[in-house]
This record gives C-alpha cells, structure tokens and sequence, in this order.
C-alpha cells in the first residue's frame, strides 16, 4: 500500500510540472485561430497537417485501445466518440461566438496528458475517460469554430475536421492492435512508453 501511494505522489509531481511547462508554452501552439479553415476539405486536410491535431488524434485511438483492455472494452469505442462529441460542441459554440478560457492551454494539455497516460498505461473508468476526452475535444472544435465563424462555409470545414478526426482515432485504434498480434505484451509496454513519451516531448516543441 505504501509503495502505491508513493508512486502516485511521484506521479501527481510529474503531472503538475508538466501541465505547468504546458501553459508555458502554449503561445507556440500554430495550428488555431487565424489559418482560416472555410470548405470541407481544408477541414479534412487541417488535422492530418496540423502537428498538434494529429498527434492528439492518433493518441485518442492509441489511449482508447490500451484503456479497452480487460473491463473497459466499449472504451474503444465510446472514447473516441466522446472526443469526437467535445468537437462539435465546441465548434457549435465557437460559431456562435463563444470562446472557450484558456482554449490553447487546454489544447496542448490535452496533448500532455494523453502522452501521459499513454507511457504510463493509465486505464479509464468508462464514463470518466469519455468525460475526459469530449472536455478535450471541446477544446480543439472551440479554436476551429472560432475560425470559421464569420464563413457561410464553416459547418462544411466542422464536418470535414470531425471526419478527418474520426479516421486518425481509427489509426491509433488500428496500429495498437496491429502490434499486439505481433509483438509480445512486453514489448508493447516498451513501445507506448516511448509513445507517450515522444508525445510529451513534442509539446514543448510545438
């Protein structure tokens, strides 16, 4: 018992200095408001070219599939989904002119607390895990409402950023179980800590 709650502390430390590191940073984040995402395939393509996007994508498919081992697995899918439900209600209320506090300090949190979970194979509760994903998925669909909020245009560009989103979670989805058919389970622990690792490494680079 004692030597859990000492990993957790350690782990609770970590998780401060690296959530503060990230608003730190969070002036970097380049993929927001201001590229001006107006028809269905700039929504498709934006994901797919934006850094930040696509690695928060691929690591919701990634973090479902690990999550949706043993008890959790409808995680696998309603994880992505809640994700993809935080989108569209951020977008929404980015159209009508709502802007999310703090939308790319959450954003680049998002990022980091996904690497985190993911190299130390953090598994969800169901219901918590879905309200954590649609929070930060809210987040990103607020920074592109917000672009497109001024264009007739916009709910095309939503839809394309959402079905592109929906193929990345797909990815991560796709690669874990790829690898688990062919590495042992040992090996894919050492892979998501590297995983998880490059993801919170990559948040100090955007």
């Amino acid at each position: 018992m004692l030597g859990f709650k000492i990993k957790f502390l350690r782990r609770m430390h970590f998780l401060l200095a690296a959530i503060l590191a990230a608003c730190f940073f969070s002036p970097q984040v380049l993929a927001h408001p201001g590229h001006g995402i107006v028809t269905l395939y700039e929504g498709i393509l934006h994901p797919i070219s934006g850094l930040d996007h696509f690695l928060v994508a691929v690591a919701v498919g990634i973090w479902a599939a690990v999550s949706s081992e043993g008890m959790n697995n409808s995680f696998i899918y309603a994880g992505p989904l809640g994700f993809l439900g935080g989108i569209f209600v951020g977008a929404l209320s980015g159209q009508l002119g709502v802007i999310f506090p703090f939308c790319e300090e959450g954003i680049l949190i998002s990022l980091l607390l996904l690497g985190i979970c993911i190299f130390t194979s953090i598994r969800s509760q169901l219901r918590t895990g879905c309200w954590v994903l649609l929070l930060f998925g809210a987040f990103h669909g607020n920074a592109h409402g917000i672009e497109v909020n001024h264009h007739m245009g916009g709910g095309f560009a939503i839809l394309g950023f959402i079905v592109s989103t929906g193929f990345l979670h797909c990815v991560g989805i796709g690669v874990i179980s790829l690898i688990r058919k062919r590495l042992a389970q040992a090996n894919v622990n050492n892979l998501l800590r590297w995983v998880g690792a490059g993801l919170i490494g990559t948040v100090f680079l955007i």
